[in-house]
């Protein structure tokens, strides 16, 4: 208890003389930088706890960011239906965009490719562009949202993303990336 007061009464103390004598007034923390996109994005992200994966990539030469969306259908097929291969349920969409330099957010437009059969260039892929958008929006190196919509489907929802992986080489990858494209680095 008596070491509890000491320091609650050092903690006081300090307080009061702060700016005294050479000791520096408590300031409020400094804002972050801003942060950017940049290739260090590029890894395995998923929404966390929903079972719905990620990859995506950073194209900074013509500052695209491809990515595949690995999710499911909007309700389980009936029991009777199979697949050969894989879980008839699975679902995977393709998404690119362009982003404006100095930029954390960008939108995509999804596109739906279908028709295929595994390990065979026959029946030719269709691919429907357009079929939704969504928009990335990155907080730092390891942190985002994303919010969709399906207009067709009459769908749309936002969920936080995290890296898969926080693989330490990675993002310090992107925070040093990060730290070059800010104004004063």
């Amino acid at each position: 208890m008596r070491r509890h007061v000491l320091q609650g009464g050092l903690l006081a103390m300090m307080v009061m003389i702060s700016g005294v004598a050479g000791i520096p007034h408590a300031s409020a923390q400094e804002e972050p930088s801003p942060f950017f996109i940049n290739p260090g994005l590029n890894d395995a992200w998923w929404f966390g706890t929903k079972g719905q994966g990620f990859l995506f990539t950073v194209l900074p030469q013509t500052k695209a960011v491809f990515l595949a969306w690995f999710t499911f259908d909007t309700e389980r097929p009936p029991q009777d239906v199979s697949a050969i291969l894989g879980d008839p349920g699975h679902r995977w969409f393709t998404a690119l965009g362009f982003y404006e330099e100095l930029t954390n957010s960008i939108t995509l437009d999804i596109e739906l490719t279908e028709g295929m059969i595994f390990d065979s260039p026959v029946p030719e892929k269709t691919q429907t562009p357009g079929y939704g958008t969504m928009t990335l929006t990155f907080s730092d190196c390891s942190n985002a949202t994303m919010s969709y919509e399906f207009p067709e489907q009459d769908l749309s929802g936002e969920y936080v993303l995290v890296r898969t992986a926080e693989d330490p080489e990675n993002v310090a990858l992107c925070e040093s990336l990060n730290a070059e494209l800010q104004p004063d680095g």
